[in-house]
C-alpha cells in the first residue's frame, strides 16, 4: 500500500513537471526531474533517473556556440567609460588602445560545463565563456568562464566577469526571467557573496559574506528597437538587491527570441553598467 502511495506522488510529480515545463517556445522533448532551490530551476535528471551529461541540449536560447554580442558603457559621476582589460583603470569611449575593451560577448560553451563538473560532480550549469573585445575585434586575454541555466522553468546566467570593474555586477540581481513569462510575475532568490574580487575599495568593502536578497518583478510588455531585428517584443523587468551593505538593482528587457537584449544595472556605489545586444553569431557555422 505504502509503495503504491509514493509511486502515485512520484507519478503525479512528474506529471506537473511536464505540464508546466513549456513557455510558448519549443522544449526539449525529453522530461526532466527538476530541482528548484532557492527559487532557481535546474534539471536534476531525466524522468526515468538516468544522469544528465549535457546540460545545454535542452537551452531554449542560449544553445552550444552561439555567441551573443553586446555594446556596453559604464557611467560614472555623469561621465560615460570603456573598461582597460586587466586593470583598475577607465577610457573614453574613444580610445582605440589595444587594451581597451569596447565590446563584450558571451556564449553557451558545454565543455566549460563539463570542465566544472570535474571539479564539482553536481554542477548542473551550462557552461558560459564570456569574451572581451578591442576596437579591432580581437579578443583579450585571459578567458573567463562561469555558468547559465537555460531550460522550460527559468532561464538565469551570471553577469559579465571580469577584474576589476565588471566584478561589482555579482552584487546586483542577475538576469532571470521565470517561464512561462506573464506580465505582472513576481520572483525571489538569494545569493551569498564576500571575499575579493567582490568587495573592493573602488565601490565597497566589507567583511564577510553578505546575503544578497533579488527581488524581480515582470512590469509589462512592450516593443523596442534594436539594430539587429529592427522592432521586437521585449518583456520589461526591474529587479532590487538588498542586504546589509547596501541597495542596487537592474532594469532588463527580455526576448522570447533573442533572451536578454539589454541589462541595465544601478551599482552598490551609484555608478551604470548599461549593455545592448548588437548580433548573435553562430561560432560554430563562421568556422566552418
Amino acid at each position: 500500500m505504502h509503495k503504491k502511495i509514493l509511486s502515485y506522488f512520484i507519478f503525479l510529480f512528474l506529471v506537473l513537471v511536464t505540464n508546466n515545463c513549456c513557455s510558448g517556445q519549443e522544449c526539449f522533448s525529453s522530461n526532466f526531474i527538476y530541482q528548484c532551490d532557492d527559487g532557481i530551476c535546474e534539471e536534476y535528471a531525466f524522468s526515468d533517473s538516468t544522469f544528465i551529461s549535457d546540460f545545454s541540449e535542452d537551452n531554449l536560447i542560449y544553445k552550444d556556440s552561439l555567441l551573443f554580442e553586446f555594446k556596453y558603457y559604464f557611467e560614472k559621476n555623469g561621465m560615460k567609460y570603456f573598461i582597460k582589460n586587466e586593470s583598475e583603470g577607465l577610457a573614453s569611449t574613444n580610445d582605440t588602445s589595444y587594451d581597451v575593451i569596447t565590446k563584450v560577448a558571451f556564449m553557451c560553451n558545454e565543455k566549460e560545463g563539463e570542465n566544472m563538473r570535474m571539479v564539482l560532480p553536481n554542477y548542473r550549469q551550462s557552461g558560459l565563456e564570456y569574451e572581451y573585445f578591442n576596437e579591432k575585434y580581437n579578443s583579450l586575454n585571459p578567458k573567463y568562464s562561469s555558468g547559465l541555466i537555460d531550460n522550460c522553468k527559468n532561464i538565469w546566467l551570471h553577469p559579465f566577469r571580469k577584474p576589476i570593474y565588471f566584478s561589482i555586477l555579482n552584487l546586483n540581481p542577475y538576469p532571470f526571467v521565470k517561464l512561462p513569462v506573464t506580465v505582472g510575475d513576481k520572483y525571489a532568490w538569494n545569493l551569498d557573496v564576500g571575499g575579493a574580487p567582490y568587495t573592493n575599495e573602488l565601490w565597497l568593502e566589507w567583511e564577510g559574506v553578505t546575503t544578497r536578497k533579488f527581488d524581480y518583478k515582470v512590469i509589462n510588455k512592450i516593443t523596442k528597437w534594436y539594430a539587429f531585428s529592427q522592432k521586437i517584443p521585449v518583456y520589461y523587468i526591474k529587479a532590487t538587491a538588498n542586504s546589509a551593505i547596501g541597495f542596487s538593482s537592474a532594469e532588463f528587457w527580455y526576448s522570447e527570441t533573442f533572451g536578454f537584449v539589454e541589462m541595465k544595472y544601478l551599482n552598490i556605489d551609484n555608478s551604470i553598467f548599461h549593455f545592448t545586444l548588437e548580433k548573435v553569431e553562430n561560432i560554430k557555422k563562421a568556422n566552418l
